[in-house]
């Protein structure tokens, strides 16, 4: 279904899916989050969101995972301490990776920790977590986190 794959919008409180070939709405879902990014499943069935959440000066955020095809929300959870800057499904779509640039950081309060967790598609558990060390490049980061699953 990749040649399908919709062209997705994102809008304060609404997602809309259109079908490239037809121009015909795919899916549209009212939610009552804020979303900040997306990454389609390789076979293109599933969409994870990520989310913002604002309570009480404090922002987060959370992960939705949604099915295409049956328009309805498989998983939510709370993710991260801070905005969700990136989110994507592994090639196999066993996996999904988020990342925050900005997560509060216990060592140095003064400077925020850019920290990737990667979970299960399936479970929705955290299988690992990690944080951008002084000296790696975001491609190290990824590739470091995938080596120590």
């Amino acid at each position: 279904m990749s040649s399908r794959r919709g062209i997705f919008k994102l809008r304060s409180l609404s997602i809309k899916i259109w079908n490239p070939s037809n121009g015909k709405v795919i899916t549209r879902r009212d939610v009552y989050y804020r979303v900040n990014n997306f990454g389609f499943s390789a076979d293109s069935t599933k969409v994870i969101l990520s989310t913002v959440r604002e309570a009480d000066g404090l922002v987060s955020g959370d992960l939705m995972l949604w099915d295409i095809p049956t328009n309805q929300m498989i998983n939510h959870r709370p993710a991260h301490q801070s905005e969700i800057s990136t989110v994507r499904f592994s090639p196999d779509g066993n996996r999904i990776l988020s990342r925050s640039i900005t997560e509060p950081n216990p060592e140095d309060p003064k400077r925020p920790n850019q920290v990737l967790r990667m979970w299960d598609a399936n479970t929705f558990e955290p299988v690992s977590y990690t944080h951008l060390r002084a000296h790696e490049t975001e491609a190290a980061l990824v590739c470091r986190l995938l080596l120590e699953k």
